[in-house]
């Protein structure tokens, strides 16, 4: 365990760093349970007082059980929640399957993973930071460049359903069951279209298929009267990035959404949901 010497030098530098950079985020990579709890107090009290003095909001993320909850945000290694949670939570992940940096021969997730991920881990109230691998020369490889522009294409699209949301009474629905933890996102399947997650701005409800549907209908089991979803409550529904005129309807288990045609979309499709009340958190 570090001794007193190792603390003070320890909270010095983590002064110095706010003090002369104003950082948004400060992230620590684990072991911060081993500092003395004193200093890890004052740290976080002297940051939270400066961000109050600067007017922006400010971040520490911890790992494990490093500091207490609430106090900081936790963050998830390479994995991802089973379920939704009431605190705010980070997740870091790579772009390869294998490294944090280039390496010869990468192993790149799929855009349509990429995207997936990110879907969830919103719908579950957390946060996603992406790690990607520059060549030693400082370029971005070409596969890491398309599938940072293909998310960027999605989000074009379907950004409504992730900036400026909350999640939803529940997180979502389908088949998929999912591993939870830090470093087990590679036990993780490929989620399908049966695979739903919600999201919520105000009135409207943004059900978030993972993946294109295969036929012109599509079953949300979650909207129904338990979670103050029933005939009456639906004002409109519209799936973003397509104008075709949906119908709608509810059947015994479940709200069911129709379309003429499937849309000729990639990665997913976003319902938007208006409804006549306001769906979102208190919090």
């Amino acid at each position: 365990m570090p001794d007193e010497d190792f603390c003070k030098r320890w909270h010095s530098r983590i002064i110095e760093v706010i003090d002369r950079y104003q950082p948004d985020l400060v992230y620590f990579d684990g072991k911060l349970d081993i500092i003395d709890s004193t200093f890890r107090l004052d740290f976080l009290s002297y940051y939270y007082n400066k961000a109050i003095e600067w007017g922006r909001d400010v971040v520490v993320t911890y790992k494990f059980e490093d500091l207490k909850p609430w106090a900081g945000v936790l963050d998830m290694e390479r994995g991802r929640m089973k379920e939704k949670k009431e605190f705010p939570w980070l997740t870091d992940d790579s772009i390869d399957w294998g490294s944090w940096c280039h390496v010869q021969d990468p192993d790149y997730k799929t855009t349509n993973r990429l995207i997936d991920y990110l879907v969830d881990v919103v719908s579950k109230n957390g946060c996603v930071l992406l790690n990607i691998t520059p060549t030693a020369e400082g370029e971005i490889p070409e596969p890491v460049k398309q599938r940072l522009l293909g998310m960027g294409e999605w989000l074009k699209i379907n950004g409504e359903a992730i900036y400026s949301t909350r999640p939803w009474k529940v997180y979502g629905e389908g088949p998929t069951q999912l591993v939870e933890g830090h470093l087990s996102e590679h036990q993780n399947p490929d989620n399908t279209a049966e695979d739903i997650r919600f999201t919520v701005n105000n009135k409207i409800i943004y059900a978030i298929c993972l993946d294109i549907p295969t036929s012109t209908s599509v079953n949300i089991h979650s909207l129904n009267d338990s979670n103050g979803i029933g005939p009456g409550s639906i004002v409109d529904v519209k799936i973003l990035g397509d104008e075709q005129e949906l119908t709608w309807e509810f059947t015994d288990s479940s709200f069911v959404i129709h379309f003429e045609e499937i849309p000729e979309l990639d990665h997913g499709i976003a319902f938007r949901i208006e409804t006549t009340d306001n769906q979102a958190p208190d919090q």
